[in-house]
């Protein structure tokens, strides 16, 4: 029974980025939007002593606005208590394993990277011309001024379409 329990909690976090994913792809419909990407053009995502760096979960190439953008996708729901919940929110923050430092650097090897994104997404590059913007994405609302002094702008999934709407008037 804790076998199946286990499998069914395990697949829900790809369930949520897959609703995301959806969502950005629904929201930005210029944009090339890919999931749980460990490589880009060939080349993966990792550190200079060849230590890989995770995937990014949702990326989205957008072409209108010459953004990349780059989320990381965090379902809170799978917290049972609020404990939990503390825990979970705690490691998004703090620390060096945590989600701010982890998607840091990977939007750093995007950033690094940026033409090979672009080309590799299909779309023309200019230099100086393209941005990467980072984001998290969560379940549920973090309400805490702890959040919103966050280094990445953490969003979540319920606001996203107003975030994605106003990417484009900055």
């Amino acid at each position: 029974m804790r076998s199946v329990i286990g499998a069914l909690r395990a697949s829900e976090p790809d369930k949520f980025n897959d609703e995301v994913h959806d969502a950005v792809s629904q929201l930005l419909p210029d944009a090339r939007v890919s999931s749980r990407v460990k490589q880009i053009g060939g080349e993966r995502l990792e550190r200079d002593n060849g230590e890989t760096i995770g995937d990014v979960d949702v990326l989205a190439v957008v072409h209108g606005i010459r953004t990349v953008l780059a989320i990381e996708v965090k379902d809170l729901s799978l917290a049972r208590n609020v404990h939990e919940m503390a825990s979970e929110s705690e490691t998004l923050l703090v620390g060096s394993k945590s989600t701010m430092v982890h998607h840091g650097e990977r939007v750093q090897w995007l950033v690094d990277h940026l033409e090979l994104v672009v080309v590799t997404a299909g779309f023309v590059w200019k230099k100086g011309k393209w941005k990467v913007k980072p984001l998290v994405v969560t379940s549920h609302e973090l309400m805490s001024p702890r959040f919103q002094a966050a280094p990445i702008e953490i969003v979540s999934l319920r606001s996203l379409p107003l975030k994605l709407r106003a990417l484009g008037k900055t």
